[in-house]
């Protein structure tokens, strides 16, 4: 059994943090925040799903893990067949960006990524994992405006989906140390082998305040609504406050989160509040 320690992942609706790795033991799975100190709940704030070839975690909605949040995980890997993998990874990339006239901030992109796996084993269980990825977007950037399409094509002997993602992004500096943010997207994933199709539009607020004191403050608003196939729907409106102070070693931290959510099969309220105190030696 190999043990994984603080291995870092990140919460982007609605795609889940991927394991890689067969085999995972699903109970040893541990999410914690980058800080070490809180350790979220299984069932209450996110869920586990086993695949042969991978686990993946997702976030639940209502519970104490933000949609964008960066997270630490723990678990072992049980006792591994033996197996050699051969990979052959092919590649190419292009992208134009227009830098002058009335164009000035338009770009566009595409990639195409191809790998090949041979796998010499005498565990008829372990199948090779071939990816074929196609993708094509164009974006535009001007001042503190960013907008953007992007189509994704994934081929995969284990996984394979297509993908097309909408977004704008405006960002206004209020100060030296002062941010704010709107976001607002439109995903739309279909999941060709699983026939199940998933939509979520997402709008964001944010505004982050920096103190040269070392106190920084984040508050955010995140309304989304998502439509899948096999899950049902749901909707759901987090507000978030965050609190932190730093000074040399010492580190206290508050955290105020409300979470509404109204699906086909519930609806729930959450509320949660986190205080705590490191110090480091």
């Amino acid at each position: 059994t190999i043990s994984i320690v603080d291995r870092p992942g990140i919460f982007v609706d609605p795609r889940p943090i991927v394991l890689p790795q067969r085999n995972v033991e699903g109970n040893t799975i541990v999410v914690m925040d980058v800080q070490g100190v809180r350790t979220f709940e299984e069932g209450r704030d996110y869920t586990v799903m086993s695949f042969p070839d991978r686990t993946e975690i997702d976030r639940v909605v209502g519970g104490q893990i933000a949609d964008g949040q960066a997270v630490l995980l723990d678990y072992d890997i049980g006792p591994q067949p033996g197996v050699t993998t051969t990979s052959l990874l092919a590649s190419i990339a292009v992208r134009y960006s227009i830098q002058e006239g009335m164009l000035r901030g338009l770009a566009f992109y595409g990639d195409f990524r191809d790998t090949n796996q041979e796998l010499a084993t005498n565990d008829p269980l372990v199948a090779p994992n071939d990816i074929r990825i196609y993708r094509a977007g164009t974006e535009f950037r001007r001042g503190p405006f960013y907008t953007g399409v992007e189509y994704q094509h994934r081929e995969s002997t284990i996984s394979p989906f297509d993908s097309l993602r909408i977004w704008a992004r405006y960002d206004q500096r209020l100060g030296l140390r002062s941010v704010i943010s709107v976001h607002a997207s439109h995903e739309v994933y279909d999941y060709t082998d699983e026939d199940n199709t998933v939509e979520l539009d997402r709008i964001l607020g944010e505004w982050r305040q920096g103190f040269d004191s070392g106190l920084d403050l984040r508050l955010q608003l995140l309304y989304r609504n998502e439509r899948d196939d096999r899950s049902g729907n749901s909707q759901g409106f987090e507000q978030a406050f965050e609190l932190n102070w730093i000074k040399r070693q010492t580190r206290i931290f508050l955290s105020i989160r409300n979470s509404m959510l109204e699906s086909d099969d519930e609806d729930s309220l959450s509320q949660t509040l986190a205080f705590g105190i490191t110090r480091r030696f």
